[in-house]
């Protein structure tokens, strides 16, 4: 779920990845139908291989966040939903990334 802001509601989505590497958020309503797409993050010139959303200790505070990485072997961890709130990368692993865990 992603909440629309302050104060706002709550919203089901599906977070899907392009071969872009550009990741959106589109909402599903009720019946459903789709609602609003919306641009969560994007990796530079890269295609996703995999994303992720977790909850994990953040100095002791409980914090979701969403785990993308790419065929550049290059690991993203980004707030959630506030995904321009960028917590940390992991660069230069040894090969393709094609899954993230974590817990």
């Amino acid at each position: 779920e992603v909440s629309s802001g302050p104060g706002g509601n709550a919203a089901a989505v599906l977070l899907a990845g392009d071969s872009a590497g550009d990741v959106r958020a589109h909402e599903v309503e009720g019946d459903g139908g789709e609602g609003r797409r919306r641009l969560m993050l994007g990796h530079t010139a890269s295609m996703l291989t995999c994303l992720r959303v977790a909850d994990l200790d953040d100095g002791g505070v409980r914090r979701r966040f969403l785990i993308t990485g790419d065929r550049d072997e290059r690991i993203r961890i980004s707030h959630f939903p506030a995904t321009h709130e960028i917590r940390g990368y992991a660069l230069g692993t040894d090969g393709f990334v094609s899954s993230v865990d974590a817990g």
